[in-house]
């Protein structure tokens, strides 16, 4: 039972106050999702991190970059990615959308934007 269903079960609690029963329910709903997504498998790669690289349908690259960690839950699901150095995503047209850069799974704010015809937008051009 979601969390969600807890609470179209519960329609009768006619009270802006939640009973003890309730919160504990809740909170128990809570920690068995949280439990269920919990990263529990790690990848970490050293360094500039290892490559990676998506496609459109049509070819095209639709991002590349860098990561260096990656954490997998009880399902085999990605949960935690961290990036690593400068990553791009382009347009479907192949032109570059966004350049991110990133230190150790944050972005140091640096970032461009450009439009589909490969105009900078935002940010400052790079030398």
């Amino acid at each position: 039972m979601g969390l969600f269903d807890f609470f179209r079960k519960n329609k009768q609690v006619h009270s802006s106050k939640w009973n003890e029963e309730d919160k504990r329910k809740i909170i128990e709903a809570v920690d068995r999702h949280n439990k269920e997504i919990e990263v529990i498998r790690k990848e970490v790669f050293p360094g500039e991190g290892q490559p990676y690289r998506y496609y459109y349908d049509n070819g095209n690259v639709r991002a590349e970059g860098f990561y260096y960690s990656l954490g997998y839950d009880k399902k085999d699901q990605l949960q935690d990615e961290k990036f690593q150095g400068k990553n791009v995503e382009y347009h479907e047209n192949g032109q570059i959308k966004d350049v991110f850069f990133y230190k150790d799974g944050n972005p140091t704010g640096e970032y461009y934007s450009y439009d589909t015809e490969g105009n900078l937008i935002l940010g400052q051009p790079s030398v």
